[in-house]
Protein backbone atom coordinates (compact mmCIF):
# COMPACT_ATOMS: atom_id res chain seq x y z
CA UNK A 1 0.00 0.00 0.00
CA UNK A 2 2.87 2.37 0.85
CA UNK A 3 4.39 1.71 -2.57
CA UNK A 4 1.14 2.59 -4.35
CA UNK A 5 0.82 5.84 -2.40
CA UNK A 6 4.44 6.73 -3.17
CA UNK A 7 3.84 6.08 -6.88
CA UNK A 8 0.75 8.27 -6.94
CA UNK A 9 2.58 11.05 -5.11
CA UNK A 10 5.36 10.84 -7.76
CA UNK A 11 2.72 11.34 -10.51
CA UNK A 12 2.81 7.72 -11.63
CA UNK A 13 -0.30 5.87 -12.73
CA UNK A 14 -1.13 2.70 -10.88
CA UNK A 15 -3.23 0.17 -12.80
CA UNK A 16 -4.09 -3.48 -12.29
CA UNK A 17 -1.80 -5.74 -14.32
CA UNK A 18 -4.88 -7.28 -15.95
CA UNK A 19 -5.45 -3.99 -17.83
CA UNK A 20 -2.06 -4.10 -19.56
CA UNK A 21 -3.24 -6.14 -22.60
CA UNK A 22 -6.09 -3.68 -23.15
CA UNK A 23 -3.68 -0.75 -23.17
CA UNK A 24 -1.41 -2.50 -25.66
CA UNK A 25 -4.26 -3.04 -28.09
CA UNK A 26 -4.61 0.61 -29.13
CA UNK A 27 -6.55 0.94 -32.37
CA UNK A 28 -4.73 1.60 -35.64
CA UNK A 29 -6.18 5.10 -35.90
CA UNK A 30 -4.90 6.07 -32.47
CA UNK A 31 -1.48 4.60 -33.25
CA UNK A 32 -1.19 6.69 -36.43
CA UNK A 33 -2.27 9.82 -34.56
CA UNK A 34 0.46 9.29 -31.99
CA UNK A 35 3.15 8.36 -34.49
CA UNK A 36 3.17 10.90 -37.28
CA UNK A 37 4.56 14.41 -36.87
CA UNK A 38 2.88 17.43 -38.46
CA UNK A 39 5.43 17.39 -41.30
CA UNK A 40 4.78 13.71 -41.96
CA UNK A 41 1.03 14.30 -42.01
CA UNK A 42 1.54 17.12 -44.53
CA UNK A 43 3.76 14.93 -46.70
CA UNK A 44 1.23 12.09 -46.73
CA UNK A 45 -1.58 14.53 -47.56
CA UNK A 46 0.41 15.87 -50.52
CA UNK A 47 1.13 12.34 -51.74
CA UNK A 48 -2.56 11.49 -51.61
CA UNK A 49 -3.29 14.61 -53.67
CA UNK A 50 -0.96 13.20 -56.31
CA UNK A 51 1.89 15.69 -55.98
CA UNK A 52 5.29 14.61 -57.28
CA UNK A 53 8.32 14.38 -55.01
CA UNK A 54 9.67 17.54 -56.63
CA UNK A 55 6.48 19.46 -55.93
CA UNK A 56 6.33 18.14 -52.35
CA UNK A 57 9.96 19.17 -51.79
CA UNK A 58 9.21 22.69 -53.05
CA UNK A 59 6.09 23.08 -50.90
CA UNK A 60 7.82 21.81 -47.76
CA UNK A 61 11.11 23.65 -48.47
CA UNK A 62 13.13 20.42 -48.34
CA UNK A 63 15.13 18.37 -50.84
CA UNK A 64 13.78 15.39 -52.78
CA UNK A 65 16.14 13.22 -50.75
CA UNK A 66 14.47 14.51 -47.56
CA UNK A 67 11.10 13.50 -49.01
CA UNK A 68 12.49 9.97 -49.41
CA UNK A 69 13.81 10.02 -45.84
CA UNK A 70 10.46 11.21 -44.49
CA UNK A 71 8.70 8.44 -46.39
CA UNK A 72 11.09 5.81 -45.08
CA UNK A 73 10.41 6.95 -41.51
CA UNK A 74 6.65 7.01 -42.14
CA UNK A 75 6.76 3.44 -43.47
CA UNK A 76 8.63 2.33 -40.35
CA UNK A 77 6.24 4.13 -38.01
CA UNK A 78 3.17 2.72 -39.73
CA UNK A 79 4.65 -0.75 -40.03
CA UNK A 80 4.20 -0.90 -43.80
CA UNK A 81 6.47 -1.62 -46.75
CA UNK A 82 4.79 0.04 -49.69
CA UNK A 83 3.44 3.44 -50.60
CA UNK A 84 -0.02 1.97 -51.18
CA UNK A 85 -0.07 0.41 -47.70
CA UNK A 86 1.05 3.70 -46.14
CA UNK A 87 -1.67 5.62 -47.99
CA UNK A 88 -4.33 3.11 -46.96
CA UNK A 89 -3.33 3.21 -43.30
CA UNK A 90 -3.07 7.01 -43.32
CA UNK A 91 -6.47 7.50 -44.99
CA UNK A 92 -8.07 5.26 -42.37
CA UNK A 93 -6.60 7.40 -39.59
CA UNK A 94 -8.34 10.41 -38.14
CA UNK A 95 -5.37 12.62 -39.13
CA UNK A 96 -6.36 12.52 -42.79
CA UNK A 97 -8.59 15.42 -43.78
CA UNK A 98 -9.79 15.24 -47.36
Amino acid sequence: MKHIIACVLDNHIVLPQSMLPQLKSVSGKDAVNQLLSDEEVLLMTLIIKGDTYEKIAEQMYISKRSVDNYLRRIYEKLGVQTRAQAIEKFVQSSQYQS
